[in-house]
């Protein structure tokens, strides 16, 4: 096919946002689109491509895939094996044992599943997984390996059914973004899988189909123009005002996705806006995209996973700088010596390839097996190792024992109901780890923190966030018959959750409207923090010096949490957990006397948290 520039300037607009907006920087809050404009230029291509292999009577499965080894594999083995030795020395065990699985998973092109099933509440923080980003690349590869051979078995019957076919799959996919699949049903399926991002492949698609007519419309050189440049703005729009609130992928993403249509479709040589992408500049960012997004995330991720903090926006930008430098220096010496050069001619190619996945495949399931090869480390660090193993099955392996449990009249110890998030399971360790346990019957009921732990008599969808609110309108809440039997029933309630401002304003009517339900006495137990997730890193490094004692800072956003709960309810009502445990100040000791870290994550508590939390419970109930 005839070489496009403008689409590798396009390639730069999608690449630089992706990065930036993985290193933090404001105004890239929705540089995430970047990777749904790559998913439309790779429909464009691919198709481009096919077709003229279809029409010239030289198609050949056996010919693309070997394209797609040349273009995809070498590049991306060299980033996997460069970041296997860096998490050799650099990862925890379990962080090695969950980066090793992702290496099976990205070679054998299943990582968008691994990952999907991966995410979740208590999962390591996205931003410290080296390869979390190739969940794209295998949604391409997913769309190689059926799209050609559909695509070859639909022209036999006219361009046309091809083009009816290709809507079709585009409007199946929309429709599931739209309605069931999409980011506000299933976020995380919809996020990572190939049927909710197969009309983004398919937009490029149909487009190359519309180009490749015998006479497609052309506008005039100045309205081609004007389209291109809506085409930009529109995918500026979205990598400016989009932000993770924002529902995605869902009817949002048709800005990026039509953006770069328009940009495919009629940016050209002799528009005035053709030097906008089509310069030296772009084109050169463009050549190594590939090798700029294989990059950067291995980079940014263990930078973070060795700070304590999140590092100072000067240190991403040297960060960034750097992932441009290897991207340069990976499209030099490995993309291009084996697409363009002698290396491995024709077919040749699947043998070293085969051979290095097959040997990647084997090292990634022997350290996963092994538990990350925790034996890299001194005998009492192994020892500490074992005591923060699977932290969040303790946080919340004994909360559904509880749930909904029923109060025995003949019981003569108080009844407890403890309602709320994964801060209600850390609650309810905290008691059955104290005296407290043998001082209440305890049942439980799960309220998720982004539904908003509130009895209100109202509808408050409108406060939920968009992406929210379904999964919200599908759970259980105090309208739950159960539960308004346990609250009826208790003695006293306590309410847990990592409270949102909104659910701090609405806490007084809740509240009250508890009250008139129950002759519970009602506490609400405040949040508790212990700065960034790195807190087990950290506590290793100071562990080596033979400082036990460590001191975080507190997030901004709890102590002003903190202080509103303070403010907005009586001393009878809130329970400052925070203060239980961390005093007044603004940082917090995340070891307890025997020098066990209290917290995993820099919310959630450990056991030897829960044991600190509830003799300190203990001591000021009574």
């Amino acid at each position: 096919m005839k070489y496009r520039p403008e689409i590798d300037g396009l390639r730069a607009l999608a690449v630089i946002p992706v990065i930036l907006f993985h290193a933090g920087f404001p105004y890239f809050t929705g540089g995430y689109v970047g990777v749904d404009v790559f998913f439309v230029i790779s429909g464009y291509l691919i198709t481009t491509i096919l077709v003229s292999d279809l029409e010239q009577g030289r198609y050949s499965i056996l010919k693309f895939y070997e394209r797609r080894v040349r273009r995809i594999i070498p590049a991306l083995f060299c980033v996997v094996v460069v970041s296997f030795v860096a998490g050799w020395f650099i990862l925890l065990p379990a962080d090695l044992k969950s980066f090793s699985l992702s290496v099976f998973a990205v070679t054998t092109f299943w990582s968008n599943f691994f990952f999907w099933m991966e995410s979740g509440y208590f999962d390591t923080a996205t931003e410290l997984k080296p390869l979390l980003h190739t969940w794209s690349l295998a949604v391409e590869e997913q769309f190689y390996i059926f799209f050609p051979i559909a695509l070859a078995l639909l022209w036999r019957f006219g361009l046309k059914i091809v083009f009816v076919v290709l809507s079709l799959i585009f409007a199946v996919s929309f429709a599931f973004v739209t309605w069931d699949l999409g980011a506000l049903s299933k976020p995380e399926a919809a996020f990572y899988l190939l049927p909710t991002r197969a009309w983004e492949l398919m937009a490029g698609a149909l487009a190359a189909l519309y180009m490749g007519r015998p006479n497609p419309w052309r506008p005039s050189s100045a309205l081609s123009g004007v389209l291109s440049v809506l085409g930009i703005a529109l995918i500026l729009y979205a990598i400016h005002f989009y932000d993770k609130h924002t529902p995605f992928p869902s009817p949002y993403a048709l800005a990026p996705v039509l953006g770069t249509v328009l940009i495919i479709l009629f940016e050209r040589r002799g528009t005035w806006s053709f030097p906008i992408l089509a310069n030296p500049v772009c084109i050169g960012v463009g050549l190594i995209s590939y090798s700029a997004y294989l990059w950067h995330q291995p980079v940014l991720a263990y930078a973070r996973y060795l700070s304590w903090h999140e590092p100072p926006l000067w240190l991403m930008a040297v960060l960034c700088g750097l992932t441009l430098l290897l991207a340069f220096l990976s499209y030099k010496f490995v993309e291009t010596p084996f697409r363009k050069g002698p290396i491995f001619p024709g077919m040749t190619i699947m043998l070293p390839a085969g051979t290095a996945g097959v040997m990647l495949i084997v090292a990634g399931l022997t350290i996963t097996w092994t538990q990350g090869v925790p034996g890299r480390y001194a005998a009492n660090h192994q020892a500490v190792f074992e005591q923060y193993d699977d932290p969040a099955n303790y946080v919340r392996g004994q909360f559904s024992e509880f749930q909904n449990a029923e109060f025995d009249g003949t019981d003569q110890r108080k009844k407890l109901l403890i309602i709320g998030d994964s801060y209600a399971q850390d609650m309810l360790n905290a008691v059955l780890e104290s005296p407290l346990a043998d001082k209440f019957q305890l049942s439980t009921f799960y309220i998720s923190g982004r539904c908003g732990n509130l009895f209100l008599k109202r509808d408050f969808t409108d406060l939920i966030a968009p992406k929210d609110r379904e999964l919200c309108a599908k759970r259980p809440g105090y309208e739950d018959e159960t539960l308004q039997a346990r609250i009826e029933h208790a003695d006293e309630i306590w309410l847990v959750s990592s409270w949102k401002d909104w659910q701090v304003e609405n806490l007084p009517e809740s509240l009250e409207n508890l009250g008139d339900v129950t002759l519970a006495r009602i506490r609400v137990m405040g949040r508790k923090n212990f700065g960034s997730g790195m807190s087990l890193k950290r506590y290793m490094t100071e562990f080596e010096t033979g400082n036990e004692n460590i001191m975080v800072e507190m997030s901004q956003g709890h102590l002003a949490t903190n202080q509103s709960m303070n403010e907005t309810l009586s001393p009878a009502q809130f329970v400052d957990i925070s203060n239980l445990m961390c005093g007044n100040g603004k940082t917090c000791r995340n070891t307890n006397e025997d020098g066990l870290l209290i917290s995993y994550d820099g919310g959630h508590l450990t056991r030897a948290g829960a044991i600190m939390l509830g003799h300190r419970l203990t001591e000021w109930l009574e």
